[in-house]
């Protein structure tokens, strides 16, 4: 029974990548069944044992889903409401789930299901590259084998094909995710060695990184330098004088590099979009007019607003029927945290508490972990990371790396012990 819940897990993980793809079955994504069928059978896996690993990650999992409850109540956006109520109580039961079914031995096969969910992410970019440079545009509907197809609203094909730029975001709704799914994958096979063979690594290396800069987004690209950056300070710490003379000379290597190739990709468009065209009369004021900070600003303003948005939150997409102070509102708040907070209250401010630790906690234990999962924690920090500018929290992928992660956090309590 175990092996068959856990085989559901993984063929799940693979499938994350099909969201996308509706079956003929009401419509349903091939993923969104086996999530459902894997959910299922695993929770009644853990009522017939009638035992569950001990952990914080338990008061983690009924915080989640019981905030899902109180802002799923209080929300003024119904539609936007269903959803994500849904979703929310996939995340709390992902959260109870993996510790029951995996530990950190299988932190290897997890993390290499993960990379192939993406494969489909190339031919995606490959075909909608294709079609938007040589037929004019990106089609709404698109019919594929045995009744399956995609359905692209035009708010999705704005996204993408925004300014006369194709911007890739398949398998997900926005560039943005895409973004942070690609630099999270990167940050694996950079940091994980035994994961494929040199040239497979390589190749898909060098494929996600295309992807993540075909996106235009620089959420991923910022949590991956971001990492990298406050890592590589973090280790040259812990090193003897001559070892960080060494990471100093290859950093200082690598910035010259940096300057002297800059100037011959500056033509590139994904670059002038990401970088140049953000950066030219960059000004305290430019940035306190840009969105990205003007939206979380104002998520913030309105969980302090009232005694009832800072206790229980104003509930999922409300924010799209209200005014801000200094910008209008999406149903989100540009900002995964900022979200929380705003959308659940004091018990949003407890699962950042939450994740923020798991991160550290993780992250301060890296010199006893394996490659496997040393990788794993450095995707979910690039992840951690990419959220402050997006919202990522609600990508499976990163639903899906943050339940593995607190299963390996409790493996190490219990080993310790």
């Amino acid at each position: 029974m175990n092996n068959t819940i856990r085989n559901l897990f993984l063929l799940t993980i693979l499938l994350s990548g099909t969201q996308v793809i509706s079956s003929p079955f009401g419509g349903l994504s091939i993923f969104q069944i086996s999530l459902l069928i894997t959910v299922f059978v695993a929770l009644l896996g853990i009522i017939r044992k009638r035992t569950v690993r001990k952990g914080i990650y338990l008061f983690v999992s009924f915080v989640w889903v019981v905030s899902s409850v109180v802002a799923w109540l209080v929300s003024i956006n119904p539609s936007w409401a269903n959803s994500y109520f849904l979703l929310g109580l996939m995340t709390s039961f992902f959260i109870l789930l993996f510790p029951s079914y995996f530990d950190r031995n299988d932190v290897f096969i997890l993390e290499k299901t993960l990379i192939r969910s993406q494969y489909i992410v190339l031919p995606f970019s490959i075909y909608f590259y294709y079609m938007f440079y040589t037929n004019g545009g990106v089609p709404n509907h698109l019919d594929l084998f045995g009744g399956f197809y995609i359905d692209l609203d035009d708010d999705t094909l704005t996204r993408g094909q925004a300014a006369s730029l194709l911007r890739l975001m398949l398998p997900y709704s926005t560039p943005p995710v895409l973004s942070l799914v690609m630099a999270m994958c990167v940050i694996m096979l950079l940091s994980n060695k035994d994961l494929y063979s040199k040239i497979m690594r390589y190749f898909l290396l060098l494929s996600y990184s295309l992807v993540l800069i075909m996106t235009g987004s620089r959420t991923g690209f910022i949590g991956l330098c971001l990492f990298a950056v406050v890592h590589l300070i973090l280790k040259m710490l812990s090193f003897s004088r001559e070892k960080s003379a060494k990471y100093f000379v290859t950093i200082l290597g690598v910035m010259i590099i940096a300057i002297i190739v800059f100037p011959f990709l500056s033509d590139v468009v994904y670059i002038q979009k990401m970088f140049i065209n953000r950066t030219e009369g960059f000004s305290c004021e430019s940035l306190m007019s840009d969105r990205h900070f003007t939206v979380p600003l104002d998520g913030f303003l309105i969980w302090i607003s009232s005694i009832q948005n800072f206790l229980i939150g104003i509930g999922f997409g409300s924010s799209l029927f209200m005014t801000g102070e200094h910008t209008f509102l999406p149903p989100y708040f540009l900002n995964s945290f900022i979200t929380l907070l705003a959308e659940r209250g004091l018990m949003g401010l407890l699962l950042c508490i939450f994740l923020i630790s798991l991160s550290v906690s993780l992250y301060s234990k890296r010199a006893m972990m394996n490659y496997a999962e040393k990788s794993l924690t450095y995707a979910f920090i690039v992840g951690m990371l990419s959220c402050v500018f997006y919202e990522g929290i609600n990508c499976y992928f990163f639903i899906f790396v943050m339940s593995i992660s607190f299963m390996v956090n409790v493996d190490f309590k219990i080993n310790r012990r």
